[in-house]
């Protein structure tokens, strides 16, 4: 593993992903006009600990180790189509 003066172990990246992803979800559902759907998202749907996220992708894909915090990492700019597809969203 190359290792040069700007390396960032990679659970640190993924937590970083992980709450910038979380923050960005927050702001844009605060954002929305239809207050009603953001809240039942909110309700339904929330935003997962990192904690959460960790075990979830252990128990959804079997990923261990550094695959967990590389899928995350991955994962992190993408939207869920299901909640796009609740909130009317192409």
């Amino acid at each position: 593993m190359r290792r040069d003066k700007y390396w960032v172990p990679r659970i640190c990246q993924a937590k970083a992903a992980h709450a910038m992803r979380n923050y960005i979800r927050t702001t844009d559902l605060a954002l929305m006009s239809n207050w009603e759907k953001a809240e039942g998202v909110e309700i339904t749907d929330p935003n997962m600990t990192f904690e959460q996220m960790v075990e979830y992708k252990q128990s959804k894909y079997g990923l261990s180790g550094q695959d967990i915090y590389k899928s995350i990492i991955e994962s992190a700019p993408k939207s869920r189509s299901k909640v796009n597809h609740d909130l009317g969203f192409k």
